[in-house]
């Protein structure tokens, strides 16, 4: 199932309870921030998530994405709030061993 989200809406309103939602697109959201990344990760079955240019999510908003064990694909082009992207796609890497990462001139397939 995909849910399309509308890109104003809080990620407060999007439900958890949503429990079969595999595919969830909340580019360019402007709510989206660590709280919000933190209840997605009570979506289990995620399969691929795109976070691209969202003004608000650091490295460490991403850690609870560690808690989606059938993520695939996660696509954070466009995220400027960076410190180190290089560090920060290896750092993801380590957090998501079997998921494709899909980040500014990179994509990463992880085969751990």
């Amino acid at each position: 199932m995909t849910v399309p989200v509308d890109t104003n809406t809080p990620a407060v309103y999007v439900s958890v309870q949503a429990q079969s939602i595999l595919h969830l697109g909340l580019s360019q959201s402007s709510h989206l921030d660590e709280w919000g990344i933190s209840r997605l990760a009570m979506i289990p079955s995620l399969v691929s998530l795109d976070l691209s240019h969202n003004s608000y999510i650091t490295e460490r908003c991403l850690i609870p994405l560690q808690f989606l064990p059938n993520l695939q694909k996660l696509n954070i082009t466009g995220i400027k709030y960076f410190t180190d992207q290089p560090l920060a796609l290896t750092f993801l890497e380590e957090l998501l061993p079997n998921c494709v990462i899909t980040a500014d001139n990179d994509v990463l397939k992880t085969d751990h």
